[in-house]
């Protein structure tokens, strides 16, 4: 009897700290933990993001309750990291490492722009967390066999499709001038472009790569000037576009078009009068149908953001979106579990059906085609979304 007593305390010693190590264990809430570039150069073009996640946090947790987590069969709240990277890839490096290591994010969602999201997807792939990547799409980020990220756009080399359909379709446009800045992503953008203009029939008339650090471009303009195309295409982040633009007006280049691959709120009021008309990608702007739009609105209106005058607030909301699926479709928070479901993540953004690439995990997203007119971007392609008609040729200033 003695015996069968002790084999019983024993079972429930063992029972009771069995359950004890799952309580501690369980966790209390989700951590989802990013890098922003709230200074230096890229700052102009992410403005208030940071806002925008605050806003989402608050949502999740106030209007949703939290994300529905399997493994507890009930919802938890999410608290959400942002530091600023200083537009500098070794400090996102240095802060992607200490949200794993000392924050113990759950999910990591990217940073801005190719040139700093190269390099801080070696964190996740080293520690084997997810993460999403939101702003970059530059080939190489997605060729090297990682696994341990997403990405939610098709790469750079497919930026401009519904851009050239537009063309195609008017049957208007004849030739066209290339100009890239050389960095990541542009480069790739600019070296996708010609081809795919060129497939529907467009004359590439001048092409030339400049250094990113470029400040006098004399000799691009008066090449560019001779050559005289339809279409100027500049492929480059806001500072060298602006600065290329301004200098433009010395050499009185007058294409049918501008466009410029990156024309938000820091190109045109840099720019002024002489931004008007200007094409160029866009990602959400009014008149996309897709997605859950009530949420979206109403997370925006807790912030400064105006999505007319920011170019990059639709990926770094539905990188948050794909979070959200995969968060609640996934078995439990292991980072093996939650790889799984996003890599499984298949739903409507408010950018359109999301889904990734199989074997390198780049998105379905392409951009959109826009337009700056008086002061507004509209949507000019595709035709169906188009709440402008495209104004071609561009008035004359």
């Amino acid at each position: 009897m003695r015996k069968t007593w002790l084999v019983l305390i024993l079972a429930m010693a063992i029972f009771w700290g069995t359950i004890q190590v799952s309580i501690a264990q369980e966790k209390k809430e989700i951590v989802v933990g990013m890098t922003l570039c709230l200074t230096g150069r890229f700052a102009v073009d992410v403005g208030p993001f940071d806002q925008m996640i605050k806003a989402w946090e608050n949502y999740v947790n106030k209007k949703q309750g939290g994300l529905y987590v399997k493994a507890y069969n009930k919802k938890l709240p999410v608290r959400t990291i942002v530091y600023d990277d200083k537009s500098d890839p070794a400090t996102a490096v240095k802060f992607y490492e200490r949200l794993v290591t000392v924050d113990k994010c759950d999910i990591l969602m990217g940073p801005k722009s190719s040139p700093i999201t190269f390099p801080v997807t070696s964190v996740p792939e080293k520690y084997h967390i997810p993460m999403v990547v939101s702003t970059a799409n530059t080939p190489q980020i997605f060729s090297r066999g990682f696994k341990w990220f997403v990405g939610v756009q098709q790469i750079s080399t497919a930026w401009e499709d519904h851009y050239f359909d537009l063309l195609e379709e008017e049957k208007q446009v004849k030739t066209i001038g290339y100009v890239g800045e050389d960095t990541p992503h542009t480069r790739e953008v600019y070296e996708g472009a010609i081809p795919n203009a060129e497939k529907r029939g467009f004359k590439t008339v001048f092409k030339e790569i400049a250094p990113a650090g470029t400040t006098d471009f004399t000799p691009i303009l008066l090449k560019l000037k001779a050559a005289d195309p339809d279409v100027i295409y500049v492929s480059s982040f806001t500072p060298f576009g602006v600065t290329f633009k301004k200098q433009t007006k010395e050499f009185g280049l007058k294409p049918r078009e501008w466009h410029f691959t990156h024309f938000d709120i820091s190109f045109s009021s840099a720019l002024g009068k002489d931004a008007n008309y200007v094409t160029g990608a866009h990602h959400w702007l009014p008149g996309l149908p897709y997605g859950n739009l009530k949420k979206f609105h109403e997370i925006l209106k807790e912030t400064k953001i105006d999505t007319e005058q920011y170019l990059d607030v639709g990926l770094h909301y539905i990188a948050l979106e794909v979070g959200e699926v995969a968060i609640e479709k996934s078995a439990s928070l292991k980072p093996d579990d939650l790889l799984k479901s996003l890599w499984a993540v298949n739903f409507e953004s408010i950018l359109g059906p999301i889904y990734f690439e199989q074997t390198q995990g780049y998105g379905s997203f392409k951009q959109f085609a826009a337009q700056y007119i008086d002061g507004k971007y509209y949507l000019i392609s595709p035709k169906k979304f188009a709440t402008h008609k495209h104004i071609y040729p561009n008035p004359t200033p």
